[in-house]
């Protein structure tokens, strides 16, 4: 459970050790989620139900799960390419770019008006709840394969 909340809250990528600018951003994504009862109270309720979904469509013998590495391993994916779910907090097609906050954190990430188009369209506003994948990129975490909650 600790490893998939790590990569729930900071991401699964561990930066360079000698990076001790980005060690610091990535440790402390996970200190305010740690730190925050509540936060992390509702990262863990989401790890449960991963892992009890995870759980229901295993071909592996479910009273030796714990104990099997192929179960860690079918649980990543689930953690990793699960979208997640926010609230776009700012959007401007003119700029070209937005920001979508997670449930239930302080965390935004960054949207670009071309993504927003191939996968939403143009019927997008503030407050809009958007579920998405997270990627990582040489210039932060950013929004991909949106779809629009209704």
């Amino acid at each position: 459970m600790m490893m998939l909340f790590r990569i729930k809250s900071a991401g699964e990528k561990i930066p360079a050790l000698n990076n001790k600018k980005n060690i610091e951003l990535y440790c402390t994504k996970l200190l305010e989620n740690l730190w925050d009862r509540e936060k992390a109270l509702q990262i863990f309720k989401i790890i449960e139900q991963d892992i009890q979904q995870s759980i229901s469509e295993t071909k592996l013998p479910n009273h030796k799960l714990h104990m099997l590495r192929a179960f860690t391993e079918e649980l990543q994916p689930s953690i990793r390419f699960k979208k997640t779910e926010g609230i776009l907090t700012y959007y401007n097609d003119e700029q070209g770019y937005g920001f979508i906050r997670i449930m239930h954190t302080k965390d935004d990430v960054f949207v670009h008006v071309s993504e927003m188009l191939k996968t939403i369209g143009d019927k997008v506003e503030v407050n809009d709840r958007i579920r998405f994948h997270v990627t990582e990129t040489y210039k932060g975490r950013q929004a991909k394969n949106l779809e629009l909650v209704r």
